[in-house]
């Protein structure tokens, strides 16, 4: 991969974790990025995910310490995003990889 595609790779992920952190959807950005540099799409979902932990933890972090989490609320969505995890995961596993 050239230099060139990392800094866009780089500078889209930091634009993408600032906007994904405050209200989410970084994937609407990183995704086809890494798709368009010539990764397949199960690296490009993949290389998002590991990603998008980072954010997830950083931004939880942070709004754990200003006590801006309901986490009765959240235990519920975690168990509906498990659910979409997995569903996900299959239909990516499903899509040839070229």
């Amino acid at each position: 991969m050239e230099a060139l595609n990392l800094l866009v790779i780089v500078v889209v992920y930091l634009i993408a974790g600032f906007y994904g952190s405050l209200i989410g959807g970084g994937a609407l950005l990183t995704v086809p990025i890494l798709l368009f540099s010539g990764l397949s799409p199960h690296s490009a979902i993949g290389t998002h995910k590991i990603g998008s932990l980072g954010i997830g933890l950083g931004a939880s972090t942070g709004y754990g310490t200003e006590k801006k989490i309901d986490y009765k609320s959240g235990f519920v969505f975690m168990a509906f995003a498990s659910i979409g995890a997995v569903m996900g995961s299959l239909v990516v596993l499903s899509i040839p990889e070229y």
